[in-house]
C-alpha cells in the first residue's frame, strides 16, 4: 500500500506542534487514525517527527519572525456525519438513562400511578381481611371440634364411671350373695348331722315302742283267744302297755271292749315329733 505524501506531511506538522507535544502518544496517534491514516502512514509521520524533534534541538535557534502554528487539517462532511452520531447515541444513551432511572427517583407520581397503587393496596388489604376471615372460621372450627371432642370424651368417662359402678355394685351384691349362701351352706351342714342324729334317735325310741306295744298287742291276742268261762278268777292282770306308770288289772268285761292301742298313740307322737324336727 503506497503512502500517501500529503497526508504524511501534514501529520507531521501536526506531531511538531508544540501545543500537541503535550498530549500523550495514545491520544495523538487516535486523532490520526480518524483521519483516515493508515498504520504505516502513522508509523512514517512519527518516525519523521521523531527526526525533525532532534535535528531541531542541534541547530541553531534563530527567531527571525513569529511562525503561526500549522492548521490543522480540515474535516469533511464524513468527520462531522460520524460525530454527529456519536453524538446522537451518547444523548440518546444518556436520556434513556435519565427517563428510566433518573426520573421515577425525581419526578412526582401521577394521578393514575396513585390511583393503580392505591388499588393495589386495596387489593392486598382485601386479601389479607379474607386470609383473617378464613383463618378465624378455621380456628373457630377447631375450637368447636375440639369442645365437642372434649364433650364425646366427658361423655364417655361418664358411661365408663356409670359402668364401673354398676360393676362394683353388682360384684358387691354378688359377694353379700355368696356370704348368705356359704353361711346358710355351712348352717345346713351344722344342722343336717343333728337332725339326722336326732331322727336316729327318734327311730330308734319308735322302734323300741314298737317292739314294745307288739309284745302287749302279743299278750292281748292271746288273752283274748282264751274262752270266758275258762278264765274265771284265774284271769291274771294285763301288763302295763307303754310309759304307763301304774299297772290296773283288767276284769274280763274291761278286757273284752276294744280300744286304740298304745302303739298307735306312740306311732303317732313319733310322726309329728318328726314333722316339728324337719318343718
Amino acid at each position: 500500500m503506497t503512502i500517501r505524501e500529503d497526508l504524511v506531511t501534514s501529520a507531521v506538522s501536526f506531531l511538531n506542534d508544540p501545543k500537541v507535544q503535550l498530549a500523550s502518544l495514545q491520544k495523538r496517534i487516535a486523532f490520526l487514525e480518524s483521519k483516515r491514516l493508515t498504520k504505516e502512514e502513522i508509523d512514517e509521520a512519527i518516525s519523521r517527527a521523531a527526526s525533525h524533534s532532534q535535528s531541531s534541538s542541534f541547530s541553531p535557534i534563530y527567531y527571525p519572525n513569529a511562525q503561526n502554528p500549522p492548521e490543522l487539517p480540515r474535516r469533511d462532511w464524513r468527520d462531522w456525519f460520524i460525530m454527529g452520531v456519536v453524538g446522537g447515541s451518547v444523548a440518546y444513551g444518556l436520556t434513556v438513562l435519565v427517563r428510566r432511572y433518573v426520573m421515577p427517583l425525581i419526578a412526582p407520581p401521577t394521578p393514575e400511578a396513585l390511583q393503580a397503587d392505591k388499588d393495589s393496596i386495596d387489593a392486598q388489604f382485601d386479601e389479607a381481611q379474607s386470609l383473617l376471615k378464613q383463618l378465624q372460621e378455621d380456628s373457630e372450627q377447631l375450637k368447636k371440634d375440639a369442645d365437642d371432642q372434649k364433650n364425646a370424651v366427658n361423655e364417655a368417662l361418664r358411661d365408663l364411671d356409670r359402668v364401673m359402678d354398676n360393676l362394683r355394685k353388682c360384684t358387691e351384691s354378688s359377694e353379700t350373695e355368696l356370704r348368705n349362701l356359704k353361711h346358710d351352706i355351712n348352717s345346713l351342714k351344722a344342722l343336717v348331722p343333728e337332725a339326722l342324729e336326732k331322727h336316729k334317735d327318734n327311730q330308734e325310741a319308735a322302734l323300741v315302742d314298737l317292739q314294745t306295744e307288739l309284745k302287749s298287742l302279743k299278750t292281748l291276742i292271746v288273752n283274748r283267744g282264751r274262752p270266758i268261762g275258762s278264765q274265771g278268777t284265774n284271769v291274771s292282770p294285763i301288763l302295763p302297755i307303754g310309759n304307763s306308770s301304774s299297772a290296773v288289772p283288767e276284769s274280763p268285761t274291761t278286757a273284752a271292749i276294744p280300744s286304740i292301742p298304745v302303739w298307735q298313740h306312740e306311732m303317732q307322737a313319733g310322726g309329728q315329733s318328726a314333722d316339728g324336727l324337719a318343718s
